[in-house]
């Protein structure tokens, strides 16, 4: 599976990460995340996370912990959107999913199966799904270890004069 990001993005994220002094553990996009909650399942699953603002989210195909397909939305997700993604999967990629999982905050689809498959609500949380990566090896290690030294250029810092005293804070 291969994603493109931007250059100019992929830049500004790490420049800005370099300015607030932040280091980052772990990246990887939310739809990866999500599908490693279905690796322990035979059939694939059809994945709707919503943003929690409720405003977007993504349609993942998800078989064994693999994303096969995914597909983000900046408008609100319907059940007849939901149908559409699942004819989509059907006929593009000749997949059956057995399962509809949606955000729990999701309240707009109550329907309880769409298509035919059973639809649950649960609590969709990208950060579950990258607590359960297990060491990072091979095209992975690759991928999520970037070197930000080439991405960006290294913000200097102005070395301060040593004859200027630093007044010490004080506590309140």
């Amino acid at each position: 599976i291969a994603f493109v990001v931007k250059q100019d993005f992929l830049t500004k994220f790490v420049e800005g990460l370099v300015k607030a002094d932040l280091h980052v553990d772990a990246s990887e996009p939310v739809c990866m995340s999500l599908a490693r909650l279905t690796k322990n399942e035979e059939e694939a699953h059809i994945i709707i996370y919503s943003h929690p603002s409720g405003e977007g989210g993504s349609f993942i195909l998800a078989d064994k912990g693999d994303v096969i397909a995914v597909i983000s939305v900046s408008d609100s997700i319907t059940e007849d959107k939901v149908a559409r993604f699942v004819e989509f999967s059907k006929d593009r990629y000749a997949q059956k999913p057995t399962k509809i999982l949606i955000s729990s905050h999701l309240t707009n689809i109550s329907a309880p199966e769409i298509l035919g498959l059973p639809t649950g609500h649960i609590d969709l949380n990208p950060f579950t799904g990258i607590a359960k990566k297990k060491d990072l090896k091979g095209e992975d290690q690759k991928v999520l270890n970037l070197d930000t030294e080439k991405l960006v250029k290294p913000i200097v810092m102005p070395e301060s004069d040593p004859s200027e005293e630093i007044p010490a804070r004080k506590r309140s």
